[in-house]
């Protein structure tokens, strides 16, 4: 599939999972809260969390039992301007 949109918003969208992959790296909780909305909704496998100041605790407890992460994510083929969501595939190293 080929990306679909506008230019700014395919690239915006980029910009944002770079700046999520940065601050999973840095264990930078602040700029890790900013790539989310407060009524963002954080989908993990059996589960979704609803609201960014409930998953921020859960995320700050899952990075502590880490001394070092390698995150990787990539946004693949962007259609924009049809939703306000997108589906992020990742993969960690630790």
């Amino acid at each position: 599939m080929i990306s679909q949109g506008p230019i700014e918003d395919r690239l915006a969208i980029r910009e944002l999972v770079e700046s999520y992959n940065d601050a999973v790296m840095r264990f930078d909780g602040e700029a890790w809260q900013s790539n989310w909305t407060d009524d963002a909704t954080w989908s993990l496998p059996g589960r979704e969390v609803q609201g960014k100041s409930n998953f921020f605790p859960m995320w700050q407890e899952s990075m502590s039992a880490f001394s070092f992460v390698g995150f990787f994510a990539s946004a693949g083929p962007i259609i924009a301007g049809i939703s306000r969501s997108a589906c992020i595939r990742f993969s960690t190293a630790r």
